[in-house]
């Protein structure tokens, strides 16, 4: 622990001392923000085998900002709901949490956490000397588009970047794209294509769009497709454009028949947006 934080804690200390005494152990929670600071935010909940209960919770609003909450706990397990409103982690945001008792028993906490990316994920903690078993479903592949962090059993909702074989006349290639199905999709149901713009990705549109959420509330397929490559290497779709050979009406038709085919998704209900 270095000699700053060892003095904050410390002063801290004497103050909680004198204001009243904790029964279980006392933890500081140091939350700082950094690059888009109010989107950070977290919430800790205690977990007994009954019931789990919100102890405490945290809201960014500014950069640079380091807030400091001294919270009693009772030797148990704990999980920490990390979130971030846009989308794309903490920007170098973290929480540190240290007891004030150095001979206090905080287990998971060895150094601070960061949400590298994604909207949300998990950090679980034991305080005292009990053990804990967690239970986290989500998408265990740091390799997925929606991989959760502190995930520790797979509930298989991974999504991975697909490829298709694509036809040309004589020709063929692989091309990419990202497929999304809300669960209990009906059979029939409408595809929506959601094109990403000039330079942009499959990917980067999967992230930012919200189509997963409207697609969730209506019911209907959407994929993703990744543009090809142009000459000066940047992601496009060749729009009857002299200085580009990409088939993409070829790639869409053909990635258009394949998701309805694999999917039931209903010819007559297939549209396009970008």
């Amino acid at each position: 622990m270095n000699q700053r934080l060892f003095s904050v804690l410390y002063s801290l200390f004497l103050f909680f001392n004198a204001a009243g005494q904790c029964e279980g152990t006392e933890i500081a929670f140091i939350s700082t923000t950094a690059q888009w600071g109010e989107e950070m935010g977290w919430e800790l909940y205690h977990q007994t085998e009954d019931d789990t209960t919100l102890i405490s919770s945290f809201q960014g609003e500014f950069n640079g900002q380091t807030t400091i909450d001294i919270l009693c706990l009772e030797d148990g397990c704990y999980t920490l709901l990390a979130t971030d409103t846009w989308g794309d982690g903490w920007n170098g945001g973290s929480l540190a949490a240290s007891p004030l008792e150095i001979t206090d028993v905080l287990d998971g906490f060895d150094s601070p956490f960061n949400l590298n990316d994604g909207s949300y994920g998990y950090h679980t903690f034991t305080v005292g000397d009990g053990a804990c078993t967690f239970v986290i479903p989500g998408c265990t592949d740091p390799t997925a588009l929606n991989y959760v962090i502190g995930a520790t059993v797979d509930d298989g909702s991974c999504i991975e970047i697909e490829q298709l074989g694509v036809t040309n006349n004589s020709t063929s290639a692989l091309r990419q794209y990202i497929y999304y199905a809300p669960q209990n999709m009906q059979p029939g149901a409408p595809l929506v294509f959601v094109l990403h713009g000039y330079s942009g990705s499959a990917a980067g549109i999967y992230g930012f769009s919200g189509f997963r959420a409207v697609a969730d509330e209506e019911g209907f397929g959407v994929v993703f497709p990744q543009g090809a490559e142009d000459g000066g290497g940047t992601n496009h779709w060749n729009a009857n454009f002299n200085f580009s050979n990409v088939n993409d009406h070829a790639f869409l038709t053909q990635l258009a028949e394949h998701l309805q085919s694999e999917h039931g998704h209903d010819p007559d209900c297939t549209y396009s947006c970008g």
